[in-house]
């Protein structure tokens, strides 16, 4: 697992709950369990996956990608691309 942060704690925000311990009392979980989610140190066990889903409207996948939500901004993409480009001459 990588160390980046996942969509859940973007999501989370999103759905009303303001920090990770709020989400893990809706869940019955510890927050350092909620917290390796978020950070992806950890997945959810099954039963919480399905949980997470119901709570939060959302699949389990999109929960735990990264959050590329940072990665959409398209003048450092234009940056990247011309730096890529330099090097490949």
């Amino acid at each position: 697992m990588t160390n980046a942060v996942s969509a859940l704690r973007r999501i989370r925000r999103e759905r009303g709950f303001s920090s990770s311990r709020s989400l893990a009392r809706a869940l019955g979980v510890s927050h350092d369990t909620t917290s390796r989610w978020e950070i992806s140190k950890g997945r959810p066990l099954p039963h919480h996956g399905w949980r997470l889903e119901a709570l939060l409207g959302c699949t389990l996948d999109e929960l735990l990608a990264p959050d590329n939500e940072k990665a959409l901004d398209p003048a450092r993409d234009r940056a990247l691309f011309r730096c890529r480009a330099q090097a490949a001459h």
